[in-house]
């Protein structure tokens, strides 16, 4: 294959990674990037497509953890579902079985587990997430 052709393969995964954020493709343009300069010295098209995931591989073990970093490194605060979500409060919907309730949070019906005995319309706390399951417990009303 010719170096045009790793152009344009370079420019494709690097323009996804502008697409698709996340460092997706970003290690398969710069491996084109490379390829660009080795194309000319490789004869063998099976070759050159060995190299180029071989370069992509060494790439992506070198430097996500590095830009991972880097990238993350001012973000103070965790948006993740978990971290939103505990120590809000919701109300029991539905009582499944014993110990296994369905509450409404966000317009979302979920499953959740307490070892508390609780009641339909009862106010709950959600105390942490195991698997797909809230944990709840009974909240109690201060005076």
């Amino acid at each position: 294959m010719s170096s045009t052709f790793w152009v344009i393969v370079a420019g494709v995964f690097l323009v996804l990674e502008l697409v698709i954020p996340g460092l997706v493709t970003v290690w398969f343009g710069l491996a084109g990037i490379v390829m660009i300069f080795l194309a000319p010295l490789i004869r063998d098209v099976n070759v050159e497509f060995y190299v180029f995931a071989a370069i992509s591989f060494v790439l992506l073990l070198l430097t996500r953890p590095i830009a991972k970093k880097y990238l993350y490194k001012n973000r103070k605060d965790d948006i993740s579902f978990g971290n939103r979500t505990v120590g809000r409060e919701t109300k029991i919907s539905k009582i499944l079985d014993e110990g296994i309730y369905e509450v409404a949070l966000d317009d979302k019906m979920w499953r959740a587990i307490s070892t508390d005995n609780l009641e339909v319309n009862e106010k709950v706390i959600i105390t942490g997430i195991t698997g797909n399951r809230l944990i709840l417990e009974k909240k109690i009303n201060k005076k």
